[in-house]
Parts: C-alpha cells; structure tokens; sequence
C-alpha cells in the first residue's frame, strides 16, 4: 500500500463523515483496540516510522471489513494509506515528518453500508543544536573558551543544566573533553558555555582542532554538533622572533638589543620584568649566561625589545635562546622559549689601492665553504671594504674595475691569522713596474695580488689589449714574479712560467691557476735576428776551417748579449758554439766536413724567452790543393814497401 496525501478540505469532510457515521451506526460497526505506536517521534531523527494497529468489529463480531488510516499534520494537510481487507489493521509508516505537535491518525472502517471511524493521537519534537559562527574561532592552552550555542527543544531554548552540554575538541590524537568552569545560563538567544582547556594534554597542542558539542535533552535524547577545523588553539605565551640573526664583531662592545614579538594571551605584556627572561647562548662546549640590561614591550604591536650584554665568547657560531617565563623564570605558569643563531665574527677590513694610492673599485664575493653561506662586498670609492666573517674555510672572489677576477680557494680564516697579521690583507696594483721586464720578453700587462692568509690555489682571468700583442695572441705567456716588492712595483727574484693558461682569442682575455701570489705578467717571447752574418771563405777543401762573424738584436734592433750559437753541418757529427758579447757580436769557426761538394752551413741562435733564428749559407768543399815542389829531378825512384 501507498501512503496518501490528502489536504485541509478533504480531512475536515473526512472528519464530518466520521462523525456521521459514528452516529449512526454506534451500536453496529465500530473501531476497537485503536494505537500507534511510539506514541512520540523526533523529528531531528526523521524519517521515522510508526505503526498503526486497529480492529473493526460488527455487532461484537470481527468483520472482513475494509480499513485505512489517515494521519493529519498539526499545521493541516495530511497522508493517507491504501485500504486493507481483513478487519484487523496494523500499518507501519516511514515518512518524515514536518511538524512538532500533535499529529491526529484516523481510522476507517467500512463494512456493507456501514462505515465508521476512530481518533487517536501521537506527538513529534524537534531537538536542534547550532551555532551562529562564521569563522573559527581562537583561545590557548590553559585559557577560557566561551561559546554561544543554540540548543532548542521545539523550536524554543532549552533553560540549561549543568549536564546539558559537553564540550570536545579533537584532532588526530582523538577527543579532549573540556572541563566547564561554570554551570551554562540562558543570554539572550543562545546559551552561554564556558570551558577551559588544559594546560598540558597529550591531544592538544597549539593547532587547529574540531569541536564537538552534545546537546542532552535526556538520557535517550542527545544531539551532536561538529564543527570541523573550528578552533585554533595558541600556547598561552608565545615568542617569535623579529630577527633572523644576532650579529657581533669580537672587539666591539658588548651590549646588543634583540627584538622579539611575544604574545602574552594569559596576561598583560607590560608585567613582564627583567625577572621574567632569561637569554642564554651556547654551543657544543659551552652555556653561558646574557647579562640583561632592560626590557621594554608595545601593547598594540605585541614588539618587546630586550638590552643584553653578550659574555666573553670566542669566534664562531652559537645559539641564543630566549625564555620568557610568568610569574617568573625560577616559578612559572607560562612559559616560552626561541632561538636564533648568534655570530661572533673576526673582521677582514682594510683598504684596496694600487701601489700609487688609487682606490679600486671591487666586489667581493665571500662563499664559506663549510656552511655555504655567500656574501657579498663592495668596496667605496676609498676603496675601503669590511668582511665579517666566523672562522671556517672560504673562497674569495674578487672583481676588479677594469674585468680582471680572482678566485682564492681554501682560504683559512682564524683568529690567530687576524691577530698576527695586522694591516690590508689583501694588496692589488695593476699595471705598474720599476724593474726591468726580463731580456727576452715583449710585456702586454702586469697584475699583482697578494694576499696575507694562507690559501691553496688562486683562479686568474685578465682581459688584455690585443693591440699590444705583436705576434700570434694563442702563443702569449704568464709569468710570475713570487718576490715582489709592491711599494716599488719591482721584482726583486726571477720569473717563472705558468703552464696551462688558457687564451680566449676573441674575448681578449687569458685565464690561469697559480699556486701562489705576486706579480703575473702577460707576455710574449720576443725574437731574435741576425742583423749581421758574414762567411770569411765559402770556398775551402776538406777539414779546413770555416768561419763566420756577426751580431744578434731583438726585434727593437737591439744588440743581445749571451745568445749562444751553434755551427753545424747538417747530417755530420762536427759542430761547434759560441755566445755573443755585450754589443751582440759573435764569432764562430768550424772545421768543413770531409766530402767533396756544396755543403749546407746552419748557424742557430737561441736565448732563454727568446723566439731563436738560424742562418744557412752553402759552402764549396773541394777534395784537395795543388802542390809546387822545388829542386827534385824529374824522375824518382821510390822503392815499394821501404819504410825508410
């Protein structure tokens, strides 16, 4: 069977006809053992379901008469369900109900010409549990949490008991029950409830948890109401650090001020006192305790700025921790505490000028090696520059004006190497030399850098005038002078070759590594010439001697002393060598080799960074010399195998 809805009109007639038909056939057909059971639904659990049960009797008799029932709603308008045949009437009806009230449930009876009906009535209530919020809402550990709730029975608020409500904030640690600190009372429209929460709980911690709220009507009558990611729960003081860093150079004076923004849910920020703070700074050897000088709070902006002397440290770096503790440090309620790293650094600070007292202009890029820290350096137009810095491993990168860069690996900073080395500890010049460039080289540039602290390599990149190069720019050279005198732009040892410098052709520039500092030249060998070359006789027989004269210059035409040359033969084993004198002239014999005909004459010359030359001259060898011999006969007789 279906259920029926019938309206206002039809359930008033219907009721007429019940009425009627009562009335005449009171002593025949009638309804009897009419209920519905519950005889009390809730509507905030709908649907529901009751059940009718009625039997229809005619003359005391059970009749096979036709039967359904009629529900009407308290505020009109009804359903109805399908006839049965069987004079015994149960119904089970699952609907949801709309109204609280009294519901009317009729049940007809019709049997022949007969008909009649009966009344009985059954009750709905509605429990309703809400909230009023349109965001969360927020409290701490240890602190009051008010809430408004609207609890209703039948659309009207319930008085309160101590017992109605029970209050629960949970997470993934499960439900904490929070204890009510007074009996909740009617305001208004809603009731007013108070909890607290704890101070400490294994559930809650400062976050953002769910509410749950149990309204109880009853011991069977308790409604639920869940608020998810509802309240945000706060420590009842709380510090958060304003700074990233606390800074201090050794040597300067001790007292710094740290500011920290600390917010004092639990009480008033201005009673907090010198006795309520503590800052201690540590690290794996030792704890050591701030002296602190003062502290002064901003209500509106929650900012505390706090005095402190920091205590006799070393170099390095450390943890500086903050507490903030209510009543006190020593007896507390409350209590917070943060940390920040405090740097006690060694200062690298000095002045960059060329040995003629010019600023230069540098960027400085410190990288640690240890922590991977960067910073970065400019020097001002003193050429003034101030690095703080723990102690540790670094790599300096310095970019000169002008585009030369350095890059010193491995340099170890300590406080020692402060201490012991006083002054600029990084020198730079550029450009400027007394002594002179060693014979045999064409200078392009010179560069000089020194540095006071120990380091294991150093990265070179100089740009260079490719106008001043004379000669094929990929067979340039680096030199390095590690006697320099920086006061007298001199050197005062040798120069050395640096191996494996890379030249960028197009760029102008040339990049290499050295091991060490001082002065780096870039250069190129210059060359050397024959400006004279004379062969005395080119003309001579077997074994006799052969002899050139001459002078060696450079490429500006200058005489160049020391040369050393080679004379030689191609192809045969005699040879011989000679140096020039200081004017550059030379003079060198070597003996003809025994064979009869034009033979090739090299003399070589070669000087240590010089570019050598050779000379080649063809000689005539001939096998023998016509003799003239005096005063013999024209015969003679000569006896064979006569020793005598």
């Amino acid at each position: 069977m279906k259920n029926r809805k019938i309206g206002g009109w039809i359930s008033l007639c219907l009721s007429l006809i019940c009425l009627l038909c009562n009335i005449a056939t009171a002593q025949g057909l009638r309804v009897v053992d009419l209920s519905v059971a519950p005889s009390e639904i809730w509507l905030h659990k709908n649907p529901n379901m009751i059940t009718i049960s009625a039997k229809c009797e005619f003359d005391g008799s059970i009749a096979d008469a036709d039967m359904w029932a009629q529900i009407i709603f308290p505020r009109g308008g009804g359903i109805s369900t399908s006839p049965l045949g069987t004079g015994i009437y149960e119904y089970n009806i699952y609907a949801s109900f709309p109204d609280t009230g009294p519901y009317t449930v009729r049940v007809y009876c019709e049997y022949g010409n007969h008909s009649t009906c009966k009344e009985t009535t059954f009750t709905a209530h509605k429990l309703e549990l809400s909230m009023d919020y349109d965001r969360e809402i927020d409290t701490y550990m240890g602190g009051d949490l008010t809430l408004s709730i609207k609890f209703r029975y039948d659309g009207n608020l319930i008085t309160p008991k101590k017992d109605t409500f029970s209050i629960y904030l949970g997470g993934e640690r499960g439900w904490e029950r929070l204890e009510q600190t007074e009996d909740p009372i009617l305001v208004g429209n809603y009731q007013r409830v108070k909890v607290k929460l704890p101070l400490y709980s294994n559930k809650i911690s400062k976050g953002l948890y769910d509410l749950k709220i149990e309204g109880k009507y009853s011991e069977e009558e308790i409604l639920t109401l869940e608020k998810r990611k509802f309240v945000w729960v706060n420590n009842p003081l709380e510090i958060y650090m304003t700074e990233s860093e606390v800074r201090h150079i050794i040597g300067d004076i001790p007292e710094k001020n740290l500011t920290a923004k600390v917010v004092f849910k639990a009480g008033d920020l201005w009673d907090l006192g010198i006795e309520n703070v503590e800052i201690i700074i540590s690290d794996e050897n030792i704890s050591k305790k701030a002296i602190l000088n003062s502290i002064r709070c901003n209500r509106e902006t929650e900012i505390c700025s706090f005095s402190f002397d920091i205590p006799n440290l070393g170099p390095g770096l450390y943890n500086l921790e903050l507490t903030v503790a209510y009543p006190s440090i020593a007896s507390y309620r409350y209590k917070a505490t943060a940390s920040i790293p405090l740097r006690e650094l060694l200062q690298l600070s000095g002045c960059i000028k060329d040995a003629k007292g010019k600023a230069i202009g540098t960027k400085i890029i410190v990288e640690s090696i240890d922590r991977g820290e960067i910073e970065e350096v400019h020097t001002g137009a003193t050429g003034n520059y101030s690095i703080n810095l723990l102690p540790g491993n670094y790599n300096f990168i310095f970019r000169f004006d002008g585009g030369i860069v350095v890059k010193i690996s491995n340099v170890s900073i300590s406080s020692s190497d402060l201490i012991s080395l006083p002054g600029d500890l990084i020198r730079y010049d550029l450009g400027h030399i007394t002594s002179k460039v060693p014979q045999g080289m064409k200078l392009v540039k010179i560069v000089v850098l020194e540095l006071a602290i120990p380091f294991s390599s150093v990265w070179v990149y100089i740009p260079y005038d490719s106008s001043r190069v004379g000669g094929d720019e990929k067979e340039l050279k680096v030199y390095q002078c590690e006697r320099w005198n920086f006061e007298r732009s001199s050197c005062t040892g040798g120069w050395s070759t640096i191996e494996d410098v890379m030249i960028h052709t197009i760029k102008d520039a040339i990049e290499f590594n050295a091991s060490s500092y001082g002065a780096f030249m870039i250069g190129e060998n210059d060359k050397l010439r024959f400006s004279e070359f004379k062969v005395l006789d080119d003309d001579v027989c077997m074994g006799e001697t052969v002899t050139v004269e001459g002078r060696v210059v450079n490429s500006r035409d200058e005489p160049v002393p020391g040369v050393m040359l080679q004379a030689s033969f191609p192809g045969y084993d005699e040879f011989s060598t000679t140096k020039t004198n200081t004017e550059g002239l030379f003079r060198i014999s070597i003996n003809a080799p025994y064979f009869e005909g034009d033979g090739e004459l090299l003399v070589e010359a070669e000087k240590e960074l010089f570019v050598g030359c050779n000379s080649t001259h063809m000689i005539h060898i001939g096998r023998k010399k016509a003799l003239s011999i005096l005063n013999l006969p024209d015969m003679v007789n000569v006896p064979l195998n006569d020793i005598t």
